[in-house]
């Protein structure tokens, strides 16, 4: 669970910096990490995202300082997942096609799968 916390927070924070840095910052801090520590390798990033680390450090004081606040973080994301879930739902419906939902079973439907029927 505590390793499952650590990618959670990690992603989302290396997500929000580059979100944010590209938004209001036009990727200058970006840039101005590469230049600073730059790391060779093609599995991790091009540098050391130093707003990242200090995000999840922030975000692990806050877990640290107590369950009752820690608690109320877990139902601010899970109400905020709750919201995206519905959202992309709603959302969604208005794009879909319900003919796809009321097609008629085809005879050799092993045969068949895959392929679009143009009735």
């Amino acid at each position: 669970l505590i390793l499952e916390y650590c990618v959670d927070v990690a992603s989302v924070s290396k997500a929000l910096t580059i979100h944010i840095d590209e938004i209001y910052f036009d990727g200058k801090i970006a840039a101005w990490q590469e230049g600073a520590v730059q790391i060779p390798s093609d599995y991790f990033s091009d540098y050391v995202d130093f707003f990242s680390i200090a995000f999840c450090f922030i975000l692990t004081l806050i877990i640290a300082m107590g369950g009752k606040f820690s608690n109320v973080v877990n139902n601010f994301f899970t109400c905020f997942n709750f919201v995206c879930y519905v959202s992309i739902m709603v959302f969604g419906s208005f794009s879909c096609d319900l003919i796809y939902w009321y097609q008629e079973p085809s005879i050799n439907a092993t045969r068949d799968v895959g392929k679009v029927s143009h009735h």
